[in-house]
């Protein structure tokens, strides 16, 4: 719940034994200011080698070899998964189009986490502002931002239904291994229902001030133990969704509206009749989706708008499904929200 102060309490099984070479002997503030540099080391690095690669990928050097692409002659004589090595060579025909966002990654100025991100929606006329934005914010930040800043268009919200799919096999040990892939606004719903199962199962835990030992105390059993029980994990509640969708059969609700999945939209994408031409919406702490996919979320769900953007306050309609206790009157969110029930 807080966080440890640094050098305090740690017991000696959470620590590693040194490395040797010396380095148990360095200074802290030496170890701090060699990790910084050799990160922005390993960055410039990085630059290179996506610059080699993207003209290794411009001369087709990888046809001679007898595999399919570029991404496959990666994925094979550098000893980089499959994946990452499609993700790798994007980024690099990318950074041949972003000249500022190569100098900086040259420097070492940006990590490689950084380019990646920016690389997904950066041109000519954004590059400039979006760089600015990656110096002030973390990269798990401007994952976040990039995730708004995209726009998805309705071949691409298509194209994400048709590759959707689930995949099962069952293991060695009897296991059951599950593959999936689903477009944004199912893969929101079904985090959601996971949570809504997992706060359930938590409910449903006994507390250990209240379970007593076998001497009849209402001690815990350890002194060391933990004062909150385990949370469950999604596999558990997984199982809990799969078993209650056969009790109360398809089509019903679980959660009610503290589960619902919220997504922001421009109110004017909701009545474009260009298809789209305005933009977007993204999925709350999710990704962008199209203007048609929230032109249909708007049919099955309430919608809420912010006061600021002319519509109604928040407290004289619906409630705020973020929020189970509703708004404080006055209260506004960013754009407009529509509410998609979970499973």
């Amino acid at each position: 719940m807080f966080a440890e102060a640094p050098g305090s309490g740690r017991g000696p099984e959470s620590r590693s034994a040194p490395l040797g070479d010396g380095l148990a002997e360095l200074p802290l503030e030496h170890l701090e200011h060699e990790i910084e540099t050799l990160a922005a080391h390993i960055s410039a690095g990085s630059c290179r080698w996506l610059e080699l690669v993207a003209e290794f990928d411009r001369r087709d050097g990888w046809w001679s070899w007898g595999v399919r692409s570029c991404a496959e002659w990666i994925s094979w004589r550098c000893a980089i998964a499959p994946r990452a090595a499609r993700e790798h060579v994007r980024v690099a025909r990318r950074l041949c189009e972003l000249p500022r966002i190569r100098d900086e990654f040259r420097l070492g100025r940006l990590s490689y986490s950084k380019v990646r991100a920016l690389t997904r929606v950066a041109d000519e006329r954004s590059e400039a502002g979006l760089l600015e934005l990656a110096t002030h914010a973390t990269a798990a930040q401007l994952e976040r931002i990039v995730r708004g800043h995209r726009r998805v268009t309705r071949e691409e919200a298509n194209r994400a239904h048709e590759r959707s799919y689930v995949n099962w096999s069952w293991d060695e040990d009897g296991s059951l291994y599950l593959r999936a892939r689903l477009p944004a606004e199912d893969g929101a719903v079904l985090l959601r229902a996971l949570e809504a199962a997992r706060d359930s199962l938590a409910e449903k835990l006994p507390d250990d001030g209240e379970e007593e030992s076998k001497s009849g105390s209402a001690d815990p059993h350890s002194e060391g133990g933990s004062a909150e029980p385990p949370r469950p994990t999604y596999a558990e509640a997984l199982s809990t969704v799969a078993e209650t969708a056969l009790a109360a059969g398809p089509g019903s609700a679980l959660g009610g509206e503290r589960y619902q999945t919220v997504v922001h939209v421009d109110a004017a994408v909701l009545s474009d009749p260009n298809g789209g031409a305005n933009g977007g919406g993204q999925i709350d702490d999710g990704p962008a989706i199209s203007a048609e996919t929230a032109r249909r979320i708007a049919c099955d769900g309430p919608l809420h708008r912010d006061p600021g953007q002319g519509g109604d306050a928040l407290a004289n309609g619906p409630k705020d499904p973020r929020d189970p206790a509703g708004p404080a009157p006055g209260a506004s969110v960013p754009r407009s929200l529509l509410s998609v029930p979970g499973l």
